[in-house]
């Protein structure tokens, strides 16, 4: 069910006490006679908003998302999923074949952030047949109402997850077998009209007291349907059917409630005081945006270069954040904030088309923001602010919490510049 979510405006003023010094940054690249007109400052004041997103494109996700837990900062997220189902082999069973089981299998992701919330929680995950057609021209967003797909439930299972596992392994119902193996064998000519018969799975799983985790599956040759069968002279065979199929549609849903959220300092409110930290979230939860409002004024008097721009973007302490139970977003995306749901990538990264976003080292973010900075400088660039978002919002949870200038270990820009 489609959850509307209050756009937070935490609106934070970062005054940086500082001073400008000469630098040895950049100096084997500058003319001797230069040297003195470099200098480096960080007192320029930032101002940062959190912004809930309305929702945000899962279609065709790489990784699925299923479970739920309660975050003491965030409060409650919920993620399932939908996925098709193509042939992976030709029909090698008749209709007086018997089923001994079918087994759906879904590959553990082995990478950051794969198994997100309470790792010791029972997970208790449901397995639905659906009967709504997918639509291959539709986009599907986290905001997908997952209720219209819990028809026909035909698999259980409860359990803790054990990431260094493989494969899941959920047993499906003997009846569901058989709906696939009496088919008309017209069904099995091709995946398209193999869809038409079966439309896909619906998962979805409850923990006790909504205290679980969020767990991730990839899709490749792993995740499948496996109906084990025999003839009736006793000799067994096995068929299978493939979620890894470029033409199969898949999508996450995810679902936030921020009731039991416990965001620290007031929200929804500019003229308030403001508290040390932001927020950043995955699978549509909260952007940041990022304003320096003052940039101009580093060439009121005269004109500069811009040699280097970091922006530093750090994470709150434990106390706030909670990280070491609930990870840091792995990488982050900048882009240059337009206005409404306008943002382009800023020039800085656009020259490299794999560019997949900055990581999270050493309890930081960082972006270089030079060609950015010049840009704003020479006003051949239209801007309204930053946009500071994750890199993976479609298949992924997890959240950050960021200082503000009012934390003892700010986030920052340091900029290294030359007069002309």
């Amino acid at each position: 069910m489609k959850k509307i979510i209050h756009i937070l405006l935490i609106s934070i003023s970062l005054l940086i006490f500082s001073c400008q010094n000469s630098t040895n940054i950049g100096y084997q690249i500058l003319p001797e006679e230069d040297l003195l007109k470099t200098q480096i400052t960080d007192t320029l004041s930032i101002e940062i908003h959190t912004i809930s997103t309305d929702s945000i494109r899962t279609s065709g996700v790489s990784e699925l998302l299923l479970g739920e837990y309660t975050d003491p900062v965030f409060g409650y997220t919920n993620a399932s999923f939908v996925t098709q189902f193509a042939m992976a082999q030709s029909v090698n069973f008749s209709r007086t074949d018997i089923v001994d089981s079918i087994v759906v299998s879904l590959p553990y992701n082995q990478g950051y952030n794969n198994l997100y919330g309470n790792p010791n929680a029972v997970q208790n995950v449901e397995v639905y047949k659906i009967e709504a057609v997918l639509d291959d021209t539709k986009t599907y967003y986290n905001t997908e109402n997952p209720d219209q797909y819990a028809n026909e439930l035909i698999g259980t299972k409860s359990f803790i997850p054990n990431t260094a596992d493989s494969i899941l392994n959920i047993t499906l119902s003997n009846t569901f077998g058989y709906y696939l193996l009496t088919a008309d064998e017209s069904y099995f000519a091709t995946s398209e009209d193999f869809r038409s018969l079966f439309k896909g799975l619906y998962f979805t799983s409850k923990s006790q007291n909504d205290d679980g985790a969020i767990m991730k599956f990839d899709i490749n040759q792993d995740f499948v349907i496996t109906l084990y069968f025999h003839d009736e002279a006793g000799n067994s065979a096995e068929y299978k059917i493939t979620a890894n199929n470029s033409a199969n549609i898949r999508f996450n849903m995810i679902e936030h409630d921020y009731s039991t959220a416990n965001f620290a300092g007031p929200v929804d409110d500019e003229s308030l005081p403001q508290d040390s930290v932001a927020y950043i979230q995955s699978g549509g939860g909260f952007i940041a945006r990022i304003k320096i409002p003052y940039l101009k004024e580093l060439q009121k008097s005269e004109s500069i270069v811009i040699n280097r721009a970091e922006l530093v973007i750090n994470s709150a302490a434990e106390s706030s954040s909670f990280e070491s139970e609930y990870p840091a977003v792995e990488r982050m995306f900048i882009a240059n904030y337009i206005s409404g749901d306008s943002a382009l990538l800023i020039p800085d990264y656009t020259a490299s088309s794999s560019y997949t976003g900055e990581s999270y080292v050493d309890e930081t973010y960082k972006f270089d923001i030079a060609a950015y900075i010049q840009n704003i400088l020479d006003g051949t660039t239209e801007s309204n602010g930053l946009n500071l978002y994750p890199a993976s919002e479609g298949n992924d949870v997890s959240r950050t919490v960021i200082t503000t200038g009012n934390n003892s270990n700010p986030t920052k820009l340091i900029i290294t510049y030359t007069k002309l």
